[in-house]
């Protein structure tokens, strides 16, 4: 609920363009997201677009909006892995209570590969990652729900086993750096050459506490990969678990100033490439290429091994 609470603060101070009367309570909309069929509740992203505000909703799915919807003028989205995204605007709100949420089936692809190889992709040394990605800076915020890793194969078909993802912890023994975040695997979009729809309906869910490394098993998933290129990501939970706020001291202002931010933090790949291979999941639910490390950081330290 304290995660609620701040967001509904932000909302407040961002997306309300009318003047508030003094004395004069506002609003309180409470909205439920459900499962279209089930009627269960589901855990989802919700962010405010132009207001690049975004929160994780707890098992509940409920979140909550403060203030005279039909006035405020930003458009809200839900994704949440094996359910089509909604669009909304924020004023559309006003006369509804819950959001409804269909599932699509992720189509299982057979092959009649018999799986006796394997290899590795991305393949990197770990004590050569200096660079990470998804940390908020005074001069740079991290405004991305998920950043994607992409990879290519000799041949279609293949199933995916393991994924070895690198991500940043500090040297002190005092401090307990858990983090938990999703793993997505995607198709390859033929337009735009960035992710497309997910090859796994399940949630992969990884939870860390001190190490570097996280190893994850996705060969209990059975991913199989259609064509010759496909992408894992990483996908944020933002909520109040993995917060990492940053603070700095403004040298222009003489104060210091606190960046919301969330955990892993994701190492860049020591090895450069010719092409960007990262790429990013906007606030307004766009992928784009990643270029902020670029021409150094083409690629996600993240490794995975294939069988084939």
């Amino acid at each position: 609920m304290k995660k609620l609470l701040t967001f509904l603060c932000c909302i407040i101070t961002v997306c309300v363009n009318a003047q508030v009367t003094p004395g004069v309570q506002q609003k309180i909309n409470k909205f439920h997201i459900i499962d279209s069929a089930t009627k269960k509740p589901v855990i989802t992203s919700v962010t405010i677009a132009r207001a690049n505000l975004t929160i994780t909703t707890e098992k509940d799915g409920v979140f909550i909006i403060p203030g005279d919807l039909t006035k405020m003028r930003d458009t809200i989205n839900f994704n949440t892995q094996g359910y089509q995204p909604v669009k909304l605007s924020l004023s559309n709100l006003s006369v509804m209570d819950t959001i409804k949420l269909k599932k699509y089936t992720v189509q299982k692809i057979f092959s009649n590969l018999s799986y006796k190889d394997d290899t590795l992709l991305n393949d990197f040394n770990r004590r050569d990652v200096g660079y990470y990605a998804g940390i908020c800076t005074v001069l740079a915020k991290f405004e991305y729900h998920q950043l994607a890793q992409k990879f290519t194969t000799q041949k279609a078909g293949v199933r995916l086993k393991t994924a070895r993802i690198i991500r940043l912890i500090y040297n002190n023994a005092d401090v307990e750096q858990p983090t938990k975040y999703h793993l997505r695997v995607y198709d390859t979009d033929a337009k735009t050459g960035g992710p497309s729809r997910d090859l796994c309906n399940e949630v992969i869910e990884v939870s860390s506490s001190d190490g570097q490394q996280n190893n994850v098993n996705l060969k209990k998933y059975n991913i199989v990969i259609p064509g010759k290129t496909f992408f894992v990501a990483i996908e944020w939970m933002q909520d109040y678990y993995n917060s990492a706020n940053s603070a700095y001291f403004d040298t222009k202002t003489k104060k210091k100033v606190i960046v919301p931010g969330y955990k892993p933090a994701i190492g860049i790949s020591p090895i450069t490439g010719k092409d960007i291979n990262i790429w990013a999941l906007s606030f307004k639910n766009e992928w784009k290429p990643y270029t902020y490390f670029a021409p150094f950081g083409t690629d996600l330290a993240i490794r995975v091994s294939i069988e084939y």
